[in-house]
């Protein structure tokens, strides 16, 4: 019982009338409610004598109660707003208070031979990848709940540690290595892994929850360079520290690549191609076209190694811009055969399908070469078989046959070496790709 004697409040055992403590009166309180210093007399509850904090409250289930003894909803505790008029409903706000002799790097001790489970969730806002370096940046935040047999130590609001889950929500910005496998660029799909381990505690009282954890990406789905393809856990609780990887799919979006290398590239090729259409007479105009073709190519072979890492390998990319390089070529070498075989002394004749056929018939002191054609007179004799080899001869590989043949060649080269690259590339890549 509780009773005003004097100027002190007691409270006194009705049955024994003894005194249990007493707590001096104030001005500004009309009733001992509230939570107050008392002055223990004689132990009680297992408090030995001395002043102690006691409450006495006149509120019901489900309320806080105030220093002061009024009674808020508890709802409204701890919600950054004061409700209490001593605005005492926002003090001791810590989610967990934690005993002095608690050590944070320590688990406690287990009631069961199990580990304790852990959920991760891994909530991933912003990816930047640096494709030159290879680097990764990640922000993300880390969601933990603890479960299972919780710790004997803590206590959470007015329970004990092991009747609740414990879970801690933060938020980190890593960078981390991707070892890129750039042999189908700019059509490859990369697979990186962000490691995650427990090093506060080894896999014999710490490990993760695979069946409760799970990894998301929140952010835009298409990236400047890739785009975000799956992403999954693997947990690996065997080891000594129990390890979670983060793998996140990433293909990349080739829409720059065929805009500023292919495209550009096969124009090229098409115009090199083009120039075994020219008059055979125009050899300058020929070639200077296609080398000049073959120049701007090498320059734009250098500026995309450039802008890659170095590798020892051949990317799909180089694969292609070779093939460029050296289809240019032959067709350079093609218009040099065909201007051995033109005649030059009479380039207003028209090219016939039996081509130019010349005879070395020179005049004394000039170097005049006349042409007749495969069907005119012939000597008798020995002479007239040798000069119907030789006629035979230069009918099957004279100007037109050359020219006729580096055409369908490169044609050929060029369907062949296409079939088998675009095939190839929608087989196993991002070519060809469903989000």
């Amino acid at each position: 019982m509780v009773e005003k004697v004097g100027d002190v409040w007691t409270w006194y055992d009705s049955i024994t009338n003894i005194t249990k403590a007493v707590l001096p009166v104030q001005e500004h309180l009309n009733y001992p409610i509230g939570r107050q210093t008392w002055d223990i007399k004689d132990p009680v509850c297992g408090q030995e004598s001395g002043k102690r904090q006691l409450t006495l409250s006149p509120c019901t289930a489900g309320e806080f109660t105030c220093t002061d003894g009024t009674c808020i909803s508890f709802a409204r505790r701890c919600d950054l707003k004061f409700d209490c008029g001593d605005k005492t409903d926002e003090s001791f706000c810590d989610i967990v208070n934690f005993p002095g002799d608690y050590r944070s790097k320590l688990p406690p001790r287990p009631v069961s031979d199990l580990s304790l489970p852990i959920s991760v969730n891994v909530s991933m806002d912003t990816i930047n990848i640096d494709t030159t370096t290879m680097l990764i940046s990640v922000s993300y935040n880390l969601h933990e709940i603890y479960l299972g047999w919780g710790s004997s130590h803590l206590t959470v609001e007015v329970y004990r540690g092991d009747t609740n889950p414990v879970s801690t929500t933060r938020k980190y910005s890593t960078v981390f290595t991707c070892n890129f496998d750039l042999v189908l660029y700019p059509f490859d799909i990369q697979t990186c892994s962000m490691q995650l381990q427990i090093q506060s505690a080894s896999s014999e009282y710490l490990i993760f929850n695979s069946n409760d954890s799970y990894a998301q990406y929140l952010g835009q789905k298409f990236l400047i360079e890739y785009g975000i393809g799956l992403i999954d856990l693997q947990v690996d609780n065997a080891m000594q520290y129990s390890e979670m990887k983060v793998r996140i799919e990433l293909i990349r979006r080739y829409g720059y690549a065929m805009l500023n290398i292919y495209i550009p590239s096969l124009t090229l090729l098409i115009i090199s191609y083009v120039t075994l259409f020219f008059r055979p007479t125009i050899f300058e105009v020929r070639v200077m076209t296609a080398l000049t073709a073959l120049l701007v190519l090498a320059t734009l072979f250098t500026q995309v190694s450039t802008s890659l890492p170095k590798t020892s390998y051949f990317k799909m990319v180089d694969i292609w811009l070779l093939f460029c390089i050296v289809l240019i070529f032959f067709i350079i070498i093609f218009h040099t055969i065909i201007d051995f075989h033109v005649d030059y002394s009479n380039t207003g004749a028209p090219l016939s399908s039996k081509g130019w056929v010349g005879t070395s018939q020179r005049s004394s002191g000039s170097n005049i070469v006349k042409v007749t054609p495969v069907g005119g007179n012939t000597k008798s004799g020995d002479e007239d078989m040798n000069n119907l080899s030789i006629n035979f001869l230069k009918v099957r590989f004279d100007a037109k046959f050359y020219i006729n043949l580096s055409k369908l060649t490169m044609f050929l080269v060029f369907f062949v070496f296409n079939i088998t690259y675009w095939g190839t590339l929608a087989v196993g890549s991002g070519l060809v790709y469903y989000y």
